[in-house]
């Protein structure tokens, strides 16, 4: 790559030409303006992996080079070029077989901050047209504070939405959230919704959920509540969007145990979603004992094992710290904030006491898990 990227350099200097002005290279030279943007994306990648997607294909290199031998470039300079395209193309059919397969490659090696992008993508039209299911945004919140109770616990609160998901087709029924039961029976108080007065199916905030939304079960198994989506029209008509809230009180120890040092919170993916949204709201008591980190887990054999280094999925978004009382207003929904503001009051806190560390994930893979850990400090009074 780094060959050809020098050869071309080497060609237009030899015309007198700059291949980083394309639109004078397009005009000078009569040729097409996506040809002339490609070559200068090549000539001006910091990285010779990202130069790849960039490089034109053999119809459009013949065209360039044609058009430079009619302004009387070298054929020396001009045969570089060719030579330097025909051991990149080389090197394609030996380690790849074609370029599809190379870009799918070096997609997680590039040097910028779109690492996995383009497969994500394509990750969320295939499950899209496959299941026939999909959504705007994901929506996850999670709250943290000293349990009003016993200090040495954690008091939590948790909120998820869906925006604007929408059928490609008739589907009767979809798992739009499953959450664990936690052993209900002998602790009836462990999960308490937020909306107390919503009867029908717990835990859903309909103040904020769309005026019509369709048919939802609450399906009860041995170890989880399914929320299950029932029939519904297809296409824009039956678009909706809908949020479940619920507290802890006083559930997970605020320090570290044997054995049992760090926290893990996660949102599983359980349809294709354009974006994710994770927002890790946390006192200012706990603050500054804790260093959050960004994981992504896949889930290919279906185990129900949220975290194994095997199915790790390479990420390069992280954590952006918005700060205490931040304002937390997004583009993905209007109701959020309210959502947010109404968990606070649910719970009996103040937002200001709270920071709020943001991870936003385009195109975050049906079927994984998006996950913010950090290590639990050691109980002083030890």
């Amino acid at each position: 790559m780094l060959e050809l990227r020098g050869a071309l350099i080497d060609l237009f200097r030899d015309v007198g030409s700059d291949p980083t002005r394309p639109q004078d290279v397009a005009r000078r030279f009569s040729l097409n303006k996506n040809l002339t943007w490609k070559i200068a994306k090549i000539v001006g990648a910091k990285c010779a992996f990202d130069a790849v997607e960039q490089v034109p294909g053999t119809g459009g290199m013949k065209i360039l080079l044609t058009s430079m031998r009619e302004a009387n470039a070298s054929e020396v300079v001009v045969r570089r070029v060719e030579d330097a395209m025909d051991r990149y193309e080389e090197m394609i059919q030996i380690h790849v077989g074609d370029r599809v397969s190379l870009d799918l490659m070096l997609d997680g090696m590039g040097s910028d901050k779109s690492k996995l992008i383009k497969s994500r993508k394509l990750v969320y039209q295939g499950s899209t047209g496959l299941w026939g299911i999909q959504a705007d945004a994901r929506i996850t919140a999670q709250f943290l504070a000293p349990s009003k109770d016993d200090p040495a616990r954690l008091d939590i609160a948790q909120v998820t939405g869906l925006k604007r998901v929408r059928r490609l087709r008739q589907i009767d029924r979809w798992d739009l959230f499953r959450f664990v039961r936690m052993n209900e029976e002998s602790h009836p108080n462990v999960r308490v919704p937020i909306d107390s007065e919503e009867r029908g199916c717990p835990g859903l905030m309909r103040e904020f959920c769309d005026d019509v939304i369709p048919e939802l079960r609450v399906e009860k198994g041995k170890q989880t509540i399914n929320i299950e989506l029932g029939p519904g029209p297809v296409g824009k008509t039956g678009e909706f969007s809908a949020y479940f809230g619920y507290q802890y009180p006083s559930c997970e120890s605020r320090y570290a145990k044997d054995g049992d040092d760090e926290a893990y919170m996660f949102s599983s993916v359980s349809m294709p979603a354009r974006v994710l949204l994770f927002d890790l709201f946390v006192h200012k008591d706990l603050y500054p004992l804790i260093d959050p980190r960004v994981n992504l887990f896949g889930n290919p054999w279906s185990s129900g094992n949220q975290k194994d280094d095997k199915t790790r999925i390479q990420v390069h978004e992280s954590l952006q710290d918005l700060g205490r009382g931040a304002n937390i207003s997004t583009a993905f929904t209007v109701n959020y904030p309210r959502v947010v503001e109404r968990t606070f009051d649910s719970m009996g806190w103040v937002s200001e006491d709270f920071y709020c560390m943001r991870l936003e994930i385009d195109y975050p893979p049906m079927g994984s898990s998006v996950g913010v850990s950090f290590r639990l400090p050691q109980n002083p009074e030890r």
